[in-house]
């Protein structure tokens, strides 16, 4: 078995403004190239069943075909696969958002952020006897980390056609979650401004967040033993699946600490509650008159 899809999330249906249906499906493959992925599908095999072929390109789904696939790495030798589908094969072409044209705004931002974090401490406890026991917990530290996002944004220019549409699309999608090209960005959107003649402008941005990989340790004091932060996803499930996190793009990290250690000289290294509170709408950008 070398693919399977990720259901709980990713499937995603809807028709976007022009009356026409999109969709995406998202696969997890491994032990084949993206060359492969690309050109020949077919002959990855797995999913459910193990003896199921990766869905081949103008396959249906939904009422819609397979325009395509976008590939990202993922680590070691897995990559993510999204299928884009759709009923009028818009995405037979698709390569997203071509930054070379003028209309396009690349920039870079250093957003400051909290971030708490483990600490050891050791404390002494009294005995009867007037001897100590040593214990040994973890204490909550706050600092400030730069998180490194970057922004691509996008002057919108509207007839009054589009006006409505644009209208309702922006309110829906604005601080949402897309999926493009097999990464996420936070969606953001500026206001609809007349130019006069009937006409409107507006500018759309989609923000990427790197996140944070795991390169942040505690330690227990007495063993010198380190531990990775252990992330408990909100949701239950880990988005981005594969990497270890210290901070998930889009996601804020909590710790919980156990206060109920007895004195002795094992510490219960804190767990970290991983949340992000924006909604995820992965094809959500096909409602955006002008988008690409």
């Amino acid at each position: 078995m070398s693919w399977c899809e990720f259901i709980d999330s990713t499937q995603a249906v809807s028709v976007d403004w022009t009356g026409s249906m999109v969709g995406t499906r998202v696969y997890k493959v491994w032990d084949y190239s993206r060359t492969l992925i690309l050109t020949n599908p077919s002959s990855i095999i797995g999913g459910p069943s193990g003896i199921e072929s990766l869905p081949t390109i103008n396959s249906s789904w939904e009422g819609m075909k397979l325009d395509r696939y976008d590939v990202s790495p993922g680590p070691g030798n897995v990559f993510v696969v999204q299928g884009m589908y759709s009923t009028d094969g818009r995405f037979t072409n698709f390569s997203g958002p071509n930054y070379d044209e003028p209309q396009w705004q690349v920039s870079f931002q250093t957003v400051p952020m909290p971030f708490v974090y483990a600490t050891p401490v050791t404390s002494a406890v009294a005995l009867g006897d007037g001897a100590q026991l040593l214990s040994y917990n973890y204490e909550p530290k706050e600092k400030t980390v730069g998180a490194k996002m970057v922004r691509y944004s996008r002057r919108i220019d509207l007839e009054q056609a589009d006006y409505d549409q644009a209208v309702f699309a922006v309110g829906l999608e604005n601080n949402s979650l897309h999926l493009i090209g097999g990464k996420v960005y936070l969606f953001e959107a500026s206001d609809i401004i007349p130019k006069g003649g009937g006409k409107f402008y507006t500018n759309y941005s989609w923000i990427y967040d790197r996140g944070w990989l795991s390169s942040h340790l505690v330690r227990n004091p007495n063993t010198a033993i380190s531990y990775p932060l252990d992330l408990q996803y909100f949701n239950g499930a880990a988005p981005y699946a594969g990497a270890i996190w210290t901070r998930p793009p889009f996601h804020h990290v909590i710790p919980y600490f156990d206060q109920t250690n007895a004195p002795g000289p094992v510490a219960i290294p804190p767990k970290y509650d991983a949340v992000c509170e924006l909604e995820r709408r992965d094809i959500g950008w096909t409602n955006l008159p002008g988008a690409f």
